[in-house]
């Protein structure tokens, strides 16, 4: 489900749009404050709706709700106030969301949390379960993105990364976001690539658009290969166990961490072939 409050901390509702009559017209915005009567009235009646449509179509086990997007402890007050009054309202239906201080978790105030990469070691550190991460402009030092600026292997790293830790999600946003900061503009990506210079190239966006279909970037692909060795690494698991394939991984090597590990392709293609050959001793021909 998309945010129910704006972003970074929850202060004001998101833009709804209503027919009334047959005319269009906004009936919140970022001008609503989160907490007052009239949103909070309209969540009541909307939000049991909602949940009756989502156990209608068999889809309760399969929805997340969204409280804010990336708040700070600066705002952890009106997080906290939506994020409790959001749970009186969807029972049982987890809260993901974007955030990076631990505070948040420890006070209880999201089911599942995705922390950056960059700051994913206290959540890490406290084994906490499920867990996701995330990254998006900010993460632009050390730790795995794709950028145009970044070699392939700083992509696709994220694979081995994502299986050494028992990541079960992984958030990104900008998939097709063809404007600049804010939306206030739309732009081509296939002439200007970083959102009117707010956001390093490739941020904002995976696909080109097509006449028919999205066009899949370079980029897109290598993430897509980082997939299937994460998939080949749980294959390899099966047989051999989680200690073994992370021991097979990390030989000769310093700990993986999202921060560090090989700067340089050779090692990635290398262990591909360890892992394959060790798999043809399990798979039949």
């Amino acid at each position: 489900m998309a945010h129910l409050y704006t972003q970074w901390g929850a202060k004001a509702a998101p833009k709804i749009m209503v027919e009334i009559d047959g005319e269009e017209e906004q009936l919140f915005g970022w001008e609503t404050d989160a907490s007052g009567s009239a949103y909070r009235e309209f969540l009541k009646q909307f939000i049991p709706h909602l949940i009756n449509w989502i156990e209608e179509n068999d889809w309760k086990d399969q929805t997340f709700f969204h409280t804010s997007d990336e708040p700070t402890m600066e705002n952890i007050t009106s997080y906290a106030q939506a994020s409790q009054f959001l749970r009186q309202l969807i029972g049982d239906i987890p809260v993901i969301d974007a955030l990076s201080d631990y505070d948040f978790y420890q006070e209880n105030l999201v089911d599942i949390p995705i922390p950056a990469s960059d700051h994913i070691e206290p959540f890490i550190e406290n084994k906490i379960r499920p867990l996701w991460v995330y990254y998006c402009v900010s993460q632009n030092k050390k730790v795995s993105n794709r950028f145009f600026d970044m070699p392939s292997y700083r992509n696709r790293i994220i694979g081995y990364q994502l299986y050494k830790y028992d990541i079960q999600g992984f958030l990104h946003w900008g998939y097709n976001f063809y404007f600049t900061q804010f939306s206030k503009q739309a732009v081509d990506p296939f002439t200007e690539t970083d959102a009117g210079g707010n956001f390093s190239s490739g941020d904002s966006f995976l696909v080109y658009p097509g006449k028919d279909q999205p066009l899949p970037s370079i980029r897109l692909k290598v993430f897509n290969e980082a997939l299937q060795d994460l998939r080949v690494l749980h294959l390899l698991e099966s047989y051999i166990g989680k200690e073994a394939v992370i021991e097979l991984l990390e030989k000769n090597i310093e700990p993986l961490t999202f921060s560090n590990y090989p700067r340089n392709s050779q090692w990635q293609l290398k262990i591909k072939r360890v892992v394959y050959d060790r798999l043809q001793f399990y798979i039949p021909k």
